[in-house]
């Protein structure tokens, strides 16, 4: 009965190590959130806003991986089996897009949201370019998400950190009395 009540209580140490690696993790996207988002700040607040207009609303890319994820995610749909070989094409769609800068028209491809309604052919949208490259653009949606990604990150490494350690905290208190 010792030796069970030793190997739980090591595992309290073993969360308690998991929790330390992910504190540490979280310390260094903190310190890359840091770096990149002034970065991108600076970004963002040199765009410009200017209307545009949709010409197809969904770019589709095509490549084979990508082919074989997306058949990966429908045969596990059709068994019920909870797999998702690509989870981040559905949070972004790429839409693409015509806009007058300078007076030189402008054809590209932006990435926008995919929880906003899909604009129709032919429809005005609200888009941020930058006037550097006029050719780099992005929806107006997509600008919280610009600069609060890596944010969301620290967030995930602390939270998971901060959970192992109650975790390991339950096991010793659990097996303490």
């Amino acid at each position: 009965m010792g030796e069970l009540v030793e190997k739980i209580i090591y595992q309290g140490y073993l969360y308690y190590m998991i929790a330390i690696l992910f504190a540490v993790m979280g310390c260094f996207s903190l310190k890359e959130y840091r770096e990149r988002h002034d970065r991108i700040k600076s970004f963002v607040d040199r765009c410009v806003s200017c209307k545009a207009v949709v010409i197809r609303p969904v770019v589709m890319e095509f490549t084979y991986g990508g082919l074989a994820k997306e058949c990966i995610n429908v045969i596990a749909a059709m068994a019920d089996v909870p797999i998702s070989v690509d989870s981040s094409s559905k949070n972004t769609v790429r839409t693409q897009v015509k806009y007058t800068v300078d007076g030189k028209d402008i054809d590209t491809v932006i990435t926008r949201r995919s929880g906003i309604r899909h604009p129709k052919a032919g429809t005005e949208i609200d888009i941020f370019y930058d006037p550097k490259l006029p050719q780099h653009a992005f929806c107006e949606d997509m600008r919280k998400v610009l600069l609060n990604r890596e944010l969301h990150q620290c967030a995930g490494n602390f939270g998971f950190s901060f959970l192992m350690f109650l975790v390991g905290l339950a096991f010793h208190i659990s097996y303490q009395y």
